[in-house]
């Protein structure tokens, strides 16, 4: 079989899904049954049904509206949750928790605000705003639980089939189409992100879906990543995810739009301008001047890689996605850019 290294432009990349001797995964203090990211924060519910969030501190902390739940999603302003008796609540920033009208098992929000969620009897709904007594609407179909996101809508059934739903890429308000098989694979959990599913199965092992793009918004194949995790969730710039024990891991996901070989795509492309840019020029030069950049495989497109990983930048917040890009191979990343075809 040979051995293919692929570029980062190429994967949807998930640094340091292995558990162990991996330098891009980070174990988080604290003990948690599920967790979940967004733009309104990263939150978290424990055996007791007890609720945390992240302050900026970073340390887990109660908000001051307290509801115990036993399922929890993140979006970009609301947090939303189910109790053990399938009642459903939302909050937004500091304010109360609010009941919303129906009963859930399981409730999933998007970075805009959608929101989908399954009952007991495995019965899909979209929440509606505005419906007044009745804000739910059922769409057909069977599902154990539900994820939404800019990928679109998801879903595993009880037999841990996968489905996505036809019509929703790009967090848009809508019922979708039709469900559609994802066939190659089994998963009990999933969850969606920006261009990137992720998901565990039966024995907690961990997978992801490569090459979605607004063209292909089912992707091509799983790829398995070492480690083993309970619950995963993604919905932005990480990945959080709890093990079978309750221990609680974060990693940096690298989002990107498919399929992309080691070439400029711009006529434009120019060194000099490689790893430069306000906001996320960088970012942008790297999808685009892949050559010019020096971007393609696992080798660091700067000098100043080695310093910069000796002060961190591999995993701080404010620097991770660009080290990601431009020094792989100092951020010892090589692994999860290599597979086996």
């Amino acid at each position: 079989m040979s051995r293919t290294i692929l570029s980062l432009t190429l994967l949807v990349s998930i640094l340091a899904l292995a558990l162990t001797g991996f330098s891009g995964w980070t174990q988080i203090p604290g003990r948690l049954t599920m967790v979940s990211s967004g733009a309104a924060g990263v939150w978290g519910v424990n055996k007791a049904g007890y609720v945390y969030f992240r302050n900026d501190a970073n340390a887990w902390t109660m908000p001051i509206y307290r509801e115990e739940l036993a399922d929890i999603s993140v979006g970009g302003n609301e947090v939303w949750g189910v109790n053990k008796n399938q009642d459903i609540y939302t909050k937004s920033g500091r304010g109360p928790w609010i009941r919303i009208a129906g009963r859930l098992i399981q409730v999933s929000v998007s970075p805009n605000d959608r929101v989908w969620g399954v009952n007991a009897a495995h019965n899909i709904y979209k929440y509606n705003r505005g419906g007044g007594d009745a804000p739910w609407t059922q769409v057909g179909g069977e599902l154990k639980s539900v994820s939404v996101g800019q990928t679109g809508v998801w879903g595993v059934t009880e037999q841990h089939d996968i489905y996505y739903r036809e019509g929703t890429y790009g967090d848009v308000d809508t019922l979708g189409t039709k469900w559609t098989p994802i066939k190659g694979l089994k998963l009990k959990w999933i969850s969606v992100g920006n261009n990137l599913v992720v998901g565990v199965n039966s024995v907690n092992d961990i997978y992801y879906r490569v090459g979605i793009t607004a063209g292909n918004p089912k992707g091509f194949k799983w790829v398995k990543i070492a480690g083993k995790l309970a619950q995963i969730d993604v919905n932005g710039g990480d990945i959080w995810g709890v093990t079978a024990g309750d221990k609680i891991y974060t990693a940096a996901a690298i989002a990107v739009s498919g399929k992309r070989d080691c070439a400029d795509t711009s006529t434009e492309c120019k060194a000099a301008d490689c790893g430069t840019g306000r906001g996320k020029g960088w970012k942008i030069m790297a999808q685009t001047c892949a050559k010019t950049c020096g971007v393609c495989g696992c080798r660091d497109a700067m000098s100043g890689c080695p310093e910069w990983t000796g002060e961190g930048y591999c995993t701080k917040p404010s620097h991770k996605e660009y080290m990601l890009y431009y020094c792989p191979l100092s951020c010892k990343v090589c692994d999860i850019l290599t597979t086996r075809d």
